[in-house]
């Protein structure tokens, strides 16, 4: 209902959850995702990992743990998502006093250590030297040196000491509240503007126990909502699979879809000296996203069977 922007029905079904005794927002951000938290009060609906499996790796930690881990880093944060994390004062980076450019992560939105791994973040004891021509930094010698600067934790479980030790058994998280909140804001603005239960199920997300941010702003118009809800589901849904379809959905003020521009944008890596007196963002890769794109092509053979009544999606 949300997708099909059928806004009242929408915030009617997520307040309907919304009410249930049964769940509350996990207090800890980074460990609601670890296999000790299996299944905590935030969520909703998860695929259940085999715990007791033989012979099993844990995937996440293989796929993503840096290389002094035993892992292959393949998911790589890139800058342009490090950007969109806030500091502590609720500002953006390139606004707030917070922010210094030889300490750029440092009093950050703690979602973002919760869920990147960049230079100088500890992970298991280590201490990451992710500098230009570092083991596992940019231009490293290990093959699966970062390429962007970064490596994902989120997911990562630390009960997995390496990636051959096969004790952790974290679920994927398919539904959780917090995201049942970012619907109910989502809907209820679009329907009827920024009322107190917009704000409340937004705030309560970014004061999480574990989060602390700042409240937003009272007084916000409708567009102003809306950027700040999209806003918060990008950090705070960030490599759950929702960011591609959430772009191919909303709109721009001219009515545009977000895909079009956003998912055709390049992507940005951060380069640091040895000595860690240079940060350098630099462009790692030009992306391809054509408007198209968003629906697939109908076979010819198809069209063919209806005698020309079945039209072909636009620019196939």
């Amino acid at each position: 209902m949300l997708y099909a922007e059928r806004w009242n029905e929408s915030a009617q079904a997520s307040l309907a959850v919304l009410n249930m005794p049964d769940y509350s927002l996990f207090p800890n951000y980074e460990q609601l995702f670890w296999s000790a938290n299996n299944n905590n009060s935030e969520v909703i609906f998860a695929r259940q990992y085999l715990s007791k499996a033989t012979n099993r790796i844990h995937q996440a930690n293989q796929w993503n743990s840096p290389a002094s881990r035993g892992g292959w880093g393949g998911t790589q944060p890139t800058q342009n998502l490090v950007d969109q994390y806030e500091m502590t004062d609720g500002l953006t980076y390139d606004k707030s006093p917070l922010y210094k450019p030889l300490d750029p992560y440092k009093n950050r939105d703690p979602r973002f250590d919760a869920t990147v791994l960049h230079d100088r973040s500890i992970w298991i004891g280590d201490t990451l030297n992710l500098t230009k021509g570092a083991f596992q930094g940019i231009m490293g010698s290990s093959n699966d040196a970062t390429k962007t600067g970064y490596y994902l934790r989120k997911f990562l479980d630390p009960a997995i000491i390496t990636v051959d030790n096969n004790n952790g058994y974290n679920n994927w998280n398919n539904i959780r509240l917090a995201e049942v909140k970012l619907n109910y804001a989502e809907a209820v603005n679009e329907a009827t503007g920024p009322d107190a239960t917009v704000y409340s199920a937004i705030n309560d997300i970014r004061m999480r126990p574990s989060v602390n941010m700042p409240p937003l702003v009272a007084g916000l118009t409708k567009d102003q909502m809306r950027d700040k809800i999209r806003h918060e589901r990008l950090i705070e849904l960030a490599f759950e699979e929702h960011r591609f379809f959430d772009l191919r959905r909303w709109k721009d003020a001219s009515g545009q879809y977000l895909a079009n521009t956003i998912l055709a944008q390049p992507i940005y890596g951060m380069q640091i000296d040895s000595a860690r007196t240079t940060y350098t963002v630099f462009k790692k890769q030009d992306l391809v996203y054509d408007p198209k794109d968003r629906l697939y092509p109908i076979e010819q053979s198809e069209i063919n069977k209806y005698g020309g009544k079945l039209v072909q999606n636009p620019g196939w």
